[in-house]
């Protein structure tokens, strides 16, 4: 049997994320022949009722970001691979949600009165901090907990494909929110939309900041719609989804609003890429492009070089900003690396002006 508390012990003598994932995994595999589905599974987690004592021992006692960012890693550990695959289903470790939050808050977002969307929603990896924020900072001031609700639901969208994530996102804040509920006896509300976030309907530009962790992968034979819609960020046929991802976060973007997405760093430089930074760079100001420190166990079975990618939408009145790139390391301060260098020649890579890079 697994020691109670077994998370919070791991963190507290130093072992790594790696560590707990391997851990979380061998429960996983241990569960295989249960017949609990991956969502009722989480909320047995989340309810304190999963049959396993080892699991419930994993998950016991855990502040609420690790807790929540763990289930939703459950719930993809319990996908069959797959689909996980598919659906890119690796989810946004709270330090680095909160990294992108705090480059909205920098860049005049107000959380409670901004309205902020995460159009790949996941596990809720960001709507569960932004909901947690404005809910902090209301009973801090003592607000009614029906304003502190009614804001949440105002201002914080999200748009997942998989509807059983969608139902995981709402438990997961459900569980943050129990005791504004409790007081106000309601059913939360939460504006998270089921569907394909690529094929809606054409964005209309009315967030105040777009963030999250989009999916990525190249995508092979794409269809002409798809070739068409985006072609403003497609080089040669070459389709990433992340790229059609950022085309549809500025698109959603009023104009002097804020992109912040977690997404690979391959777009700097390259043929493939060259629609994208053109089109990054006509659309948008770059404020930051922050590598995340390399290391294998921040994204469950993510390979690739990430950054943290920071955008102003043109379009209203703002004072010029030097870009700037800094080094993200999840448990110690940024580092500073230098400045970049945004070259209007989409085939020209972006830079970063200084010696210090990897």
């Amino acid at each position: 049997m697994e020691p109670s508390n077994v998370v919070g012990q791991l963190k507290r003598s130093g072992q790594s994320d790696t560590t707990l994932l391997a851990r979380l995994r061998r429960l996983t595999r241990r569960q295989s022949g249960r017949k609990l589905s991956a969502l009722s599974a989480c909320k047995a987690v989340i309810n304190g009722k999963h049959p396993s004592l080892e699991v419930r021992a994993f998950f016991e006692g855990l502040r609420a970001d690790d807790k929540h960012y763990w289930i939703a890693t459950y719930y993809a550990l319990l996908m069959p691979q797959k689909k996980r695959r598919k659906l890119a289903a690796y989810f946004t470790p709270p330090q680095l949600a909160k990294y992108a939050i705090d480059k909205l808050r920098e860049l005049g977002i107000h959380l409670g009165t901004s309205k902020i969307l995460d159009p790949s929603s996941g596990g809720a990896a960001f709507l569960v901090p932004l909901a947690e924020s404005i809910a902090l900072d209301a009973r801090k001031k003592q607000l009614d907990p029906r304003v502190t609700l009614g804001k949440i639901h105002e201002t914080i969208a999200g748009i997942e494909i998989d509807k059983s994530l969608v139902r995981l996102s709402e438990l997961l804040l459900a569980d943050l929110l129990a005791g504004e509920i409790t007081k106000t006896r309601r059913k939360l509300r939460i504006s998270i939309t089921h569907g394909d976030t690529l094929e809606s309907v054409q964005p209309t530009p009315i967030y105040d900041a777009v963030i999250g962790n989009p999916p990525y992968g190249r995508v092979f034979r794409p269809a002409k719609a798809v070739l068409s819609q985006y072609a403003s960020v497609i080089s040669d046929g070459y389709v990433n989804k992340y790229a059609l991802f950022i085309q549809r976060a500025i698109a959603w973007t009023r104009p002097g609003g804020v992109i912040c997405l977690i997404v690979p760093m391959s777009f700097l430089g390259g043929p493939y890429f060259a629609a994208l930074r053109k089109h990054i760079l006509e659309q948008a100001a770059v404020v930051s492009l922050d590598p995340i420190e390399q290391r294998s166990d921040l994204f469950m079975d993510v390979l690739c070089d990430v950054c943290v990618l920071t955008l102003r939408k043109k379009g209203s009145p703002q004072a010029p900003v030097v870009p700037s790139s800094s080094l993200v390391r999840t448990h110690r301060p940024a580092q500073r690396l230098g400045t970049l260098s945004c070259l209007s020649d989409s085939l020209s890579p972006l830079r970063i002006a200084a010696p210090t890079w990897f």
